[in-house]
């Protein structure tokens, strides 16, 4: 007689689930435990793009009402329309957008697609406890994990030269049990600063990955695709941004970012922005992150894929862009192995270190010193095994274009400083059309003062591939310091 062992396995495992059925389980503890999709929302059973979006909307509200993840497994192309009482669907704190390409068109209104954000609460800290980093007997800070966002109530720049505004500075701490993790970008603690603070408690990490986004042709209003704001431990990941190029629209801000910490993002690609080339819009907006990364990054526009203030601790590896950029206030920005092409990097205000390592620069400008906000901050900047492919309209590495008279009203920008130089075991390639060139453009110089900090220019192993040698400055400066030039290794091999 055989024995039918399956049979009684399969008794076992019954009485462990009957068993586990029992167990005081909370419902929705399991109901959350597997992500949710939009197909269960009627999306199969919409007939149009509106109908679409609707069905979207309803999910993703849902799965924040459950604390649910969201997979959008099973959906390789979705069309949907903006509504014209269109509000922006928010974000759980993961989704999963699974391969699906998503095409949206817009007639509407400039929307924002995916949001993403947590009420902030005022606190009262001091300028000590800022620059410190002890909030220890701050009741709101002191136990926790928390976002601690800082704005400047006096503002940094008060005109931008050119535009119709200035420039405020922010800050964002993340405090842990009363002691901040990072540091501010530069002191609070004197008669010219009035900070004022508020607090976001730090929840999950927040994760997007794996959509293709796709604006419609025939869209007129631009449609964004993230906001994401007052967040701690952010990752985006394989996600591809298209924007057909024939269209009048600008003002891009595809990907945004504000008042956040430990910003990721790897495997994004930008082709195209709505941005014209005298107007402005960006791939990915930042504006007040500390510790962002970008990895693998690629990025084509016609005007910069980067637009960022505000922005402490920045490192790019592997990208593909035309442009990083600090627009004004930052500190400390890495970029190792990355290809910079037909563009500019921008910064102004800027303190720490500028650091690229094994980049390169083909018709590039690898540092402009943005001369509208009439901020030169103290820095070191360091090229180190770079490639700098020159052309004769882009013959130079850094440009201060332009140095002008006037005197900031703020009083740590009322001096003009220059940055420290160090240049090591790099390659200039010079196109044939090229008569001259600089390691430093400067502009029309009107500037009567000496210049601040600079006192090191070190140019260490640097091969020349065309017959023009450099000159350091392309007009003479007074510097504060004396002024000291190492040059070693230098060696032209002519065309």
């Amino acid at each position: 007689m055989r024995v039918h062992h399956m049979h009684f396995m399969d008794f076992r495992i019954g009485i462990v689930l009957f068993t586990m059925l029992l167990l005081p389980f909370p419902v929705s503890a399991i109901a959350c435990s597997k992500p949710i999709s939009p197909l269960d929302y009627g999306l199969s059973e919409a007939k149009t793009g509106v109908e679409r979006y609707k069905a979207l909307e309803n999910c993703h509200k849902d799965a924040v009402k459950k604390n649910a993840n969201i997979s959008y497994w099973g959906i390789k192309s979705l069309d949907i329309e903006i509504p014209a009482d269109a509000a922006s669907i928010p974000l759980p704190d993961e989704v999963d957008f699974a391969g699906v390409q998503l095409n949206v068109l817009n007639t509407q209104k400039n929307f924002v697609l995916f949001v993403s954000t947590k009420d902030a609460t005022p606190v009262q800290v001091t300028k000590t406890s800022i620059d410190g980093g002890n909030f220890k007997g701050n009741n709101e800070l002191s136990k926790g994990c928390n976002l601690l966002i800082i704005e400047d109530e006096k503002p940094w720049v008060e005109d931008r030269k050119g535009y119709s505004y200035g420039a405020v500075r922010r800050d964002v701490l993340v405090v842990e049990d009363g002691v901040a993790k990072n540091s501010v970008t530069y002191t609070y603690n004197n008669s010219h600063s009035s900070p004022k603070a508020s607090a976001v408690h730090i929840g999950k990490p927040k994760t997007y990955r794996n959509l293709t986004f796709h604006r419609n042709a025939k869209s007129t209003k631009i449609t964004y695709l993230f906001s994401i704001s007052n967040a701690f431990d952010v990752n985006i990941s394989n996600i591809a941004v298209t924007t057909p190029q024939d269209n009048e629209l600008y003002g891009d801000a595809a990907i945004q970012i504000r008042n956040s910490a430990k910003v990721q993002m790897s495997d994004v690609s930008i082709n195209g922005t709505y941005s014209q080339t005298h107007h402005y819009g960006y791939g990915i907006n930042l504006e007040n992150v500390a510790m962002f990364t970008g990895e693998r990054l690629y990025a084509r526009a016609r005007w910069g894929v980067f637009g960022s203030n505000n922005v402490n601790g920045a490192v790019l590896r592997d990208c593909d862009i035309n442009r990083f950029d600090i627009h004004c206030y930052g500190r400390d920005v890495r970029c190792y192995g990355c290809r910079f092409s037909d563009m500019y990097n921008q910064f102004s205000s800027v303190f720490g270190d500028v650091y690229f390592e094994r980049c390169t620069f083909t018709n590039t400008i690898p540092v402009l010193m943005e001369s509208s906000y009439n901020a030169y901050t103290p820095f070191d900047l360091t090229f180190k095994s770079c490639i700098f492919n020159l052309t004769a309209s882009r013959n130079y590495l850094i440009t201060l274009f332009g140095l002008e008279e006037a005197h900031n009203t703020r009083p740590e920008l009322s001096r003009k400083a220059l940055p420290n130089i160090t240049i090591r075991n790099c390659t200039v390639n010079l196109a044939d059309d090229v008569k001259k060139w600089y390691i430093v453009n400067t502009g029309k110089v009107a500037y009567k003062e000496s210049l601040d900090y600079i006192s090191r220019i070190e140019i260490n192993g640097l091969k020349i591939n065309g017959k023009v040698n450099y000159k350091i400055f392309s007009q003479k400066i007074k510097t504060t310091e004396s002024l000291n030039l190492v040059t070693k290794g230098v060696k032209m091999i002519g065309k």
